[in-house]
């Protein structure tokens, strides 16, 4: 897989700035340590419990499964890795 380099730009203090942005930017912003994986995570989960009563999209919502696995990320990422 071959990413852009470019700049992302400045991580957005909006959270629906930040929910709407682009993977490529979102995945610069983890990168880069401006953006955890955890709060992205906790921002699509908010997101997804404030929806799903008017659009029904999820059957079951992991939480503690999906920020575990946030968790893991920004251990990895920040082991380097």
């Amino acid at each position: 897989m071959v990413r852009s380099h470019l700049d992302p730009g400045p991580l957005p203090a909006n959270d629906a700035d930040i929910a709407f942005a682009p993977l490529t930017q979102l995945s610069r912003w983890i990168e880069n340590r401006q953006l955890s994986s955890e709060r992205l995570t906790n921002l699509y989960l908010e997101r997804l419990e404030r929806s799903n009563p008017q659009l029904r999209c999820v059957i079951t919502l992991t939480r503690e499964h999906a920020l575990a696995a946030a968790r893991q990320a920004d251990g990895e990422i920040a082991a380097g890795r």
